[in-house]
């Protein structure tokens, strides 16, 4: 198991070494640019920022958010390469989902941001989506101060 371990390292290591990361990121809305899409660019550029040095100098990232009637509700789609991506989606919820994604299949270190491989589309299989918290027995849902709360709320939105 170990050298297997090594065996795929060594086949990644060159990869690694000329991954590009970026120490800002910039996201440019749609043209709806509406609540919740303010709201998801938010949340993804507050998680972005507390990762990310962009003091250090270095390369600019930008996302480019982008309305395609073409794909079903709350499917979006992710495209580009280098320096610059765009997500698309039918709706506010498919851009939400898309730069959760983009956030999620990407890596920090160093204070920089490395995109991952989140080139493609994606649609929801289901319709609907919830979360439960058991606000009793005195676990942390019961407890946890609500700033914190909101904080964890909007970042599962993003998966």
């Amino acid at each position: 198991m170990r050298a297997r371990s090594v065996i795929l390292f060594l086949l990644l290591f060159p990869a690694i070494l000329h991954a590009e990361g970026y120490s800002a990121v910039k996201v440019i809305p749609s043209s709806a640019n509406d609540e919740l899409e303010r709201k998801a660019v938010s949340v993804f550029m507050r998680n972005v920022l507390s990762r990310t040095d962009s003091t250090a100098g270095g390369q600019t990232l930008t996302i480019c958010l982008k309305r395609d009637t073409s794909l079903a509700g709350e499917a979006f789609s992710i495209a580009g390469k280098g320096k610059r991506y765009t997500i698309s989606a039918s709706d506010s919820h498919g851009l939400l989902y898309g730069l959760g994604r983009m956030l999620h299949l990407s890596s920090f270190d160093d204070g920089k941001f490395f995109p991952g491989q989140v080139c493609g589309t994606s649609r929801p299989e289901k319709s609907v989506r919830g979360i439960y918290f058991a606000t009793h027995f005195g676990n942390y849902y019961e407890s946890a101060p609500i700033d914190e709360l909101s904080r964890y709320v909007e970042d599962l939105a993003l998966w």
